[in-house]
């Protein structure tokens, strides 16, 4: 939808206004976007937004601002700010600030965030707000510059930092347009990067270019034209997940989370006349069509999937339960996306190599929708807070096997070994494998192998003992969290700290916004996501049962179909199908080539027989073979 870059000079320089521009102009997607650039001193801000061109507008009479917004130049602080996200509820604060005699200029939520900024000062203005989004503020009353990623990193912003300029953009090309950062491929994260399916937390894939985490403010406070910092420190945290006994009954916390939920699901409908949810057969979006139904009589726009092979017969059948109870403008979009030609656009939208391929199947999808409605709400995030996802009951079945006697673990380890080789991820011989091959591992080791990109055994041959030692420790400090206790709570800290900032939330926003998709999340309002951590982990996760408490929050509000339904379903990309037709082909070409660019990092001929053994079909080697072409294209694409 938009996005915001600027640079600060550390040492008294003046910023570069045609490097400005360029870092803008990167960040432009399509038509119908607007842009801005100012310098003010030191500090250079610019902005590149996003113009809906649907007939019903995005935003309810908003008055168009200058870009960037300036505070007024007759208040005591003088600043200037970008953005790029929404933040819900500053219809409220504004009312606060305007009773402190604040005049605005515009209905612009950016105004608001910048006058707290000059009311409440940098540590406490961001305090009540509530809702997706990056900023940017340079102070040139205060020579303060302070850059904040919103509390569950919904929005990205990244950002490099030299001797002489701190740099930073809503895109990572946009920041690598600036002459002072190099572009060069960040090696060391490359074994992370195919095993977990993204760079580690704060890195991306190209050195010197870092993520700012969520919850996270950086300011840099230059206190002479020779002498400055660059402080980087949590304003939030996401609480750890509760694993003792709750005083309150089931029916307490189960009210208590419908109210949080459906308070939730009104501010995320913020300023759109209209609006869609996209079904995915499962709870989290069945809630949330339920709950906007009781708070709108405007029209909804439902959306469902027809993915090649199509959904599992259950996820169809709830949605057809959800058709027929509920009245919507229903859409069913056909998906069947051209992945050859898709593969380098995607690789431009994100920058990066992703291990995920449902980001394919995304694209399409969110590109239909955008046709229709310019705001969706999805139901991400359900699934990491009440413990939705397979990898949760795999965790429960671990521990219950962790007890059985020798004897019995050695007959499961033993008829495991004789099952066919696979990365699908799917079955009872899927998730009993997991358990058995992962025995005697810590639960941070245990997690990674059951989540992993490229199987343990293929990555040794690829990189190394050595390298797949590394990642296991690296992805083990994950788990080092100070009071984080149990089986199941760990799991569920670490895809809120982790997984969802660094790697879905980036892609969401990469790929929605290249296709003027508004996507916004209930789930990950933040005042949810503390209330649903003090909820003991054994009530997500009961008797066998994902996201427990959630179905009894929603008992009143959901047909008891549509309650035993399992967890969202994403769009599953048929991985093994490609890698055995065009993908394939296009596989071939680049990783049999010895002039391939990963040839150089690591030893290619076990990527020949996995190559081979999938399409001989001796094995389904699709998922792992995936992040290795991609790392290929993104390796010729930025560097050859």
């Amino acid at each position: 939808m938009s996005g915001i870059c600027g640079m600060l000079a550390l040492k008294g320089a003046v910023p570069d206004e045609h490097a400005l521009i360029r870092m803008v102009d990167s960040l432009h997607h399509s038509e119908g976007e607007r842009a801005g650039h100012r310098i003010i001193g030191q500090c250079g801000l610019g902005l590149q937004t996003h113009i809906t061109t649907h007939e019903n507008p995005l935003f309810v009479s908003h008055a168009a601002p200058d870009i960037p917004v300036r505070g007024s130049p007759q208040q005591a602080v003088e600043a200037w700010i970008v953005k790029d996200g929404l933040a819900f509820n500053h219809a409220d604060i504004r009312a606060a600030l305007t009773a402190m005699r604040h005049r605005f200029k515009t209905g612009e939520d950016t105004e608001t965030l910048l006058r707290s900024y000059i009311q409440f000062g940098p540590e406490n203005f961001i305090k009540p707000y509530r809702g997706q989004f990056t900023l940017a503020i340079w102070d040139e009353t205060h020579h303060r510059l302070t850059l904040l990623r919103d509390r569950l990193g919904q929005k990205p912003i990244y950002y490099a930092i030299t001797d002489e300029w701190v740099v930073f953009s809503s895109k990572i090309k946009s920041v690598l347009e600036h002459p002072a950062v190099g572009k060069r491929p960040n090696l060391a994260a490359i074994p992370y990067q195919l095993a977990v399916g993204f760079p580690p937390p704060g890195q991306t894939m190209f050195e010197g270019v870092n993520i700012l985490p969520p919850g996270h403010m950086l300011t840099v406070q230059l206190y002479t034209e020779q002498d400055a910092f660059p402080d980087i420190e949590p304003y939030w945290q996401p609480p750890l997940t509760e694993t003792g006994d709750d005083p309150r009954s089931e029916e307490d916390i189960a009210y208590e989370l419908l109210a949080h939920l459906r308070w939730a699901t009104g501010l995320n409908r913020f300023g759109a006349r209209e609006i869609g949810i996209f079904l995915q057969g499962g709870l989290s979006s069945s809630a949330l069509l339920a709950l906007l139904l009781q708070q709108t009589s405007d029209q909804v726009t439902t959306f469902s999937v027809n993915l090649p092979g199509g959904f599992a017969h259950d996820e169809m059948s709830v949605i057809r339960k959800l058709r027929a109870r509920y009245v919507t403008r229903h859409i069913d979009i056909d998906i069947d996306p051209n992945v050859p030609a898709l593969i380098d656009r995607l690789l431009w939208l994100n920058d990066e190599p992703f291990g995920d391929a449902g980001v394919v199947m995304a694209h399409a999808a969110y590109e239909a929708m955008s046709e229709h409605v310019p705001v969706v709400l999805m139901g991400n995030g359900g699934d990491e807070l009440f413990a939705g996802y397979e990898d949760f009951r795999i965790a429960q079945i671990a521990r219950q096997y962790d007890r059985l006697p020798d004897i019995a673990q050695r007959a499961i380890g033993g008829a495991v070994e004789r099952l066919p080789t696979s990365s699908s991820r799917q079955g009872v011989a899927w998730r009993i494998s997991q358990v058995a091959q992962t025995a005697n591992l810590s639960l941070a080791e245990r997690y990674l192998e059951w989540i992993r990109y490229v199987p343990d055994e293929w990555f040794n041959q690829i990189l190394g003992t050595s390298a797949a030692t590394a990642v296991r420790r690296q992805y083990s400090t994950h788990f080092d969290l100070e009071g984080a206790d149990g089986f199941i709570a760990p799991l569920l800290d670490v895809n809120i700290r982790v997984h969802l900032p660094y790697d879905q939330l980036v892609r969401l926003d990469h790929v929605a916004g290249a296709a003027g998709l508004n996507v916004r999340l209930p789930f990950m309002d933040h005042h949810l996501v503390q209330f649903a951590a003090g909820i003991p982990a054994s009530l997500k996760l009961k008797r066998g049962i994902s996201r427990y408490i959630l179905r009894q929050a929603l008992a009143e509000v959901l047909p008891r179909r549509v309650l035993d339904s399992r967890g969202e379903t994403g769009l599953p990309a048929p991985v093994d199908d490609w890698f055995r037709g065009d993908v394939g082909s296009i596989a071939q070409k680049a990783l049999l080539n010895e002039k391939a660019a990963i040839a150089g990092l690591f030893d290619t001929d076990p990527v020949h027989v996995m190559l081979e053994q999938h399409r001989s079909g001796a094995a389904d080697l699709g998922r792992a073979l995936w992040p290795i072409l991609i790392l290929e294209l993104w390796m010729q694409r930025s560097f050859v």
